[in-house]
């Protein structure tokens, strides 16, 4: 899953440049991978990069940058950086509250 995780990235990267949100998508598909083979470094690493590229291309609202939050967190937490993880779930949370009304 890891390398056909990797030819897509690139592949997208290649072909639709390295703002699109399909780039980021497959980016954090990449660090789901490594988080679920236990490489939470370079999954932390991934998981960044993708909400900074969402954040950058869609807003810090959007529902495909609040995934990317929830993707990082998760990574954080199971890497047992809790605090950290902690204030990304408190940013849903409140982003979540705000679009509920």
């Amino acid at each position: 899953a890891e390398e056909l995780c990797r030819r897509c990235h690139k592949g997208r990267e290649a072909q639709l440049g390295q703002d699109d949100p399909e780039t980021h998508r497959s980016l954090e598909d990449l660090a789901g991978v490594l988080r679920a083979q236990g490489r939470l470094d370079e999954a932390e690493l991934h998981s960044r990069g993708a909400l900074q590229g969402r954040m950058t291309a869609l807003g810090a609202e959007h529902p495909e940058t609040l995934q990317s939050v929830n993707s990082l967190a998760l990574t954080l937490k199971v890497a047992g950086k809790l605090e950290d993880a902690e204030v990304l779930y408190r940013r849903l949370l409140s982003a979540h509250e705000s679009s509920s009304g």
